[in-house]
């Protein structure tokens, strides 16, 4: 019976120290590196649930920047694959993990630039994050936003050599997306709840709306917006 007693006395201990995980609160600063190798084209693949997000241009390597957090749980996923010429980065934390910490107590900021050598398909998954994207100087091939709750900023002004389409899906919260005045612009926008600003774009009628660049531009920028519950302003950029 006594040595019954032992095991279970043990195996309750080892739950507690397992729950801990999600309970102790200890400040950890990750570094993130993806280094060049071979790709001539990245596919990057970015999901955060909840924090502050960060993200520009002039990486050093593919991808580089801290993310800083202060659960153990919080701890982030990070992997990437060289697949013929394409490079495929994906960095995420497990979605389970936030919903067992209590908000107020919680720290998960995310600092990363990426590079502008080579073309890239990026995605940005957020839950409930203030988000900053300013994406001036990445090559940009592709981008999808999908926004929870949070505010959002993404900046595409200034100058682009290739055309390409955004995706954007936004939640509930004030979005601002920048672009550029020298490069055309058309925007495809349905309209959640809430309000739309289209400032300097011209209306086309069933939601389209385009730049002064637009009809004389060989670039163009094609942004397919569905908005959601709260304030979205579509902005130039100097």
């Amino acid at each position: 019976m006594k040595k019954r007693t032992v095991v279970i006395i043990m195996i309750v201990i080892s739950v507690l120290l397992v729950g801990c995980k999600d309970i102790i609160k200890k400040e950890v600063s990750d570094d993130i590196i993806i280094e060049k190798d071979n790709a001539e084209k990245l596919a990057i693949n970015l999901e955060i649930g909840y924090g502050i997000v960060d993200i520009s241009s002039g990486a050093d390597d593919w991808v580089n920047g801290t993310i800083d957090y202060n659960y153990s749980s919080l701890e982030p996923d990070v992997t990437y694959k060289l697949n013929g010429e394409k490079g495929k980065v994906t960095i995420d934390q497990p979605k389970k993990s936030i919903k067992k910490i209590k908000r107020g107590k919680l720290k998960n900021d995310w600092d990363l630039a990426l590079t502008n050598e080579i073309p890239i398909d990026l995605k940005v998954s957020t839950g409930a994050a203030d988000t900053s994207l300013d994406l001036q100087g990445v090559k940009l091939q592709k981008l999808d936003i999908e926004s929870g709750v949070g505010r959002t900023t993404v900046d595409l002004s200034g100058s682009w050599e290739e055309s390409f389409d955004v995706k954007l899906e936004m939640g509930v919260g004030e979005s601002t997306i920048i672009l550029p005045r020298e490069v055309g612009v058309e925007i495809k926008a349905e309209k959640g709840i809430g309000s739309t600003n289209m400032e300097g774009f011209i209306s086309k009628g069933e939601g389209v709306y385009v730049n002064d660049a637009f009809d004389h531009a060989d670039v163009i920028i094609t942004v397919d917006a569905e908005m959601g519950v709260g304030e979205a302003n579509f902005v130039l950029g100097k």
